[in-house]
């Protein structure tokens, strides 16, 4: 009977630290997204300030958009936080159909801006449903892996189940918007191959990814979209062309040095470095803050990693370790990405810096997408293996003990006397 109370109670202590150790993960994610999007809101108000004070004369317009949008993002993240991730699996479909609706109307009545067509405008606010379509995409590979795991051996297979991802790829770069195409990509192909798909499948899908871009850069759009994705291969050329921005980028991040110019103290920001505060505000944070600022960003999505990746590796199904996955190369691979372009070692291709360019629907649909980590870090319900299972592990026999067929033959009552 003692020894019965001492394992209970050892299973509450168990049972106690794995909810301290889920609380402590959720918590670190909350804390890192706050301190992100806090310093996302101050640079948007120094990067913007001298185009807003040259356009309106007051520096605060885009300033109080951002606030708002954060506000809206802070919602998102509690209505989403509470909503269970299972329904959000399940209704899947229905929230790719959304996405490509909204991209069809960005096709059919959408903006143009700086040769790319990405944005609608909607009750007054504009708004750019190829970020929705990653959240979308990161839920509708997870529920093609529950429903069609064990289809998923060819490219047939593949192009049958993932053809809505594949129409959404489609659509965004008919836009283009080469930089939110490969993260739409990249968040479908890091989820299956985690689930086990075989890498040729991935290769195969490269190969025609490159034939489409090839095909797409004889149009008109497109050959636009391709000089500035192979411009930074050439950063002394086109210093009045394709690699103006990059150049003044570049300018800006040296006159920084260690210490930074001080806040607020940019010259690039003044009608010198374009975009400022949207795909290049890490250039204005390298030239205001330095190298200290810039390497303090970089530390922050470095623990973000860390924290997304534990809460991968303790997730308590297949489900939400490949969701947590999913949302965690979703924010650093874009912080990667962009802060490789801005310094010239990646092609500039407009993917944002995470909660910190400036951007309503971006910024909203991150948040969104913290919810679904945070949810994940707490969940400890078992689900079922999403693991994708090839023609040739089924075929190998399993190696384990095989179970006996029949009983064992009863021993006579006499020899078990003896």
């Amino acid at each position: 009977m003692g020894r019965m109370v001492w394992v209970q109670r050892l299973a509450a202590l168990r049972r106690k630290a794995v909810h301290a150790e889920r609380q402590g993960m959720a918590h670190s994610v909350v804390v890192l997204t706050a301190l992100l999007c806090t310093g996302g809101v101050v640079m948007v108000a120094s990067a913007s300030s001298a185009i807003e004070t040259l356009a309106t004369g007051s520096p605060y317009g885009i300033l109080l958009r951002e606030v708002l949008y954060l506000v809206i993002g802070v919602v998102t993240f509690l209505v989403v936080s509470r909503i269970d991730v299972d329904h959000l699996v399940r209704v899947a479909p229905y929230l790719m159909g959304a996405g490509l609706a909204g991209l069809a109307a960005v096709m059919a009545v959408g903006s143009s801006v700086n040769g790319g067509r990405r944005w609608i405008r909607v009750a007054g606010f504009t708004v750019q449903p190829s970020e929705f379509v990653k959240f979308a995409t990161l839920f509708y590979v997870v529920w093609v892996l529950e429903r069609y795991r064990h289809r998923l051996q060819t490219p047939k297979d593949l192009a049958r189940t993932l053809w809505p991802v594949a129409l959404a790829l489609l659509l965004v770069l008919a836009g283009s918007d080469i930089g939110t195409t490969s993260i739409i990509a990249s968040i479908a192909v890091v989820v299956l191959l985690l689930a086990g798909l075989r890498p040729r499948l991935v290769g195969w899908g490269l190969l025609i990814a490159v034939g489409g871009l090839l095909v797409y850069g004889q149009s008109s759009r497109g050959r636009y979209a391709l000089q500035r994705l192979t411009a930074f291969l050439h950063p002394s050329s086109q210093l009045n062309g394709a690699n103006y921005q990059l150049q003044q980028s570049k300018i800006g991040l040296g006159a920084g040095g260690v210490s930074g110019l001080g806040f607020g103290q940019s010259r690039e920001k003044w009608g010198l470095l374009p975009n400022p505060h949207t795909d290049f505000i890490f250039s204005i944070l390298g030239e205001e803050l330095g190298l200290i600022g810039t390497l303090l960003v970089l530390g922050l999505f470095l623990a973000f990693l860390l924290v997304g990746m534990r809460i991968a590796a303790r997730a308590s199904s297949d489900r939400n370790r490949l969701l947590a996955a999913g949302v965690t190369w979703w924010i650093c691979g874009e912080a990667l990405l962009n802060m490789a372009s801005v310094v010239g070692l990646w092609p500039v291709t407009g993917i944002p810096l995470p909660f910190f360019s400036y951007g309503g629907s971006a910024l909203i649909v991150q948040m969104a997408a913290v919810a679904v980590l945070y949810g994940v870090a707490r969940d400890t319900r078992r689900g079922p293996s999403l693991a994708i299972v090839n023609d040739h592990e089924r075929r190998v026999p399993s190696r384990g003990p095989v179970p006996a067929t029949r009983a064992p033959r009863p021993v006579p009552e006499r020899t078990a006397r003896r």
